[in-house]
């Protein structure tokens, strides 16, 4: 009989130390009941067990490198699907973003924001338009309505577009705001969080020339 013939009781018994790899590799409190990478820490610590082999290093340590590993694939997953969402091949600047997010952790928290819209990664890779003219045109009305607080406010009170005002205003087809919403509400989010790293990101992307487009219909 091994320590690991019990494999739930076994998990259990040394959750304290899943939480604490968790909270060295992400610097920050872990919630139990609402934590992704404590899930994925645990589902890390399960595969270990199954893939540890007796006499080949103390298994802890085997274990705390799975975690972490785990943890830093699905982070720069996270970091892949932005680039895809957002991503422009020319834009050198990209390696010092990804760098950036996986310093700060800050995809972590605009995932959480995201999700309070009902956004998920998946929806944005989804809703990317794959022109970078169409592109460039949905991050200057995104940049440019989260320079309006009224309707920032209200993107935020009701977790959506009001896709007439935004029509009205930046004289933008109801149709172009409707197709591009996702992506719109990430950039607005980004902005009024001031997620820096994405921020940055996407004025690279523009070079500079954030306000110079008039037009956004495709």
């Amino acid at each position: 009989m091994t320590k690991f013939d019990n494999k739930n009781e076994f998990i259990s018994s040394h959750f304290p130390f899943i939480i604490k790899t968790v909270a060295d590799y992400t610097k920050k409190y872990v919630e139990v009941e609402n934590s992704e990478e404590l899930s994925i820490a645990i589902e890390a610590f399960n595969h270990a067990i199954d893939h540890y082999e007796e006499g080949k290093g103390n298994f802890f340590s085997f274990a705390k490198t799975v975690i972490v590993n785990r943890l830093i694939d699905d982070t720069r997953k996270k970091s892949k699907i932005i680039k895809i969402a957002f991503e422009d091949s020319n834009v050198s600047g990209y390696q010092n973003f990804e760098e950036d997010t996986l310093q700060k952790h800050e995809l972590q928290v605009y995932e959480q924001n995201l999700s309070s819209f009902n956004i998920t990664w998946d929806d944005l890779v989804r809703t990317a338009p794959c022109h970078k003219l169409t592109r460039s045109r949905i991050f200057v009305l995104s940049i440019n309505i989260s320079q309006n607080k009224e309707i920032t406010r209200k993107i935020f009170e009701k977790k959506r577009l009001p896709i007439t005002e935004i029509s009205n205003l930046f004289s933008v087809s109801k149709k172009f705001v409707k197709l591009h919403k996702e992506l719109i509400i990430a950039i607005v989010v980004a902005y009024e969080e001031k997620v820096n790293s994405i921020i940055q990101w996407i004025e690279n992307v523009l070079g500079g020339n954030i306000y110079d487009e008039n037009r956004y219909d495709s």
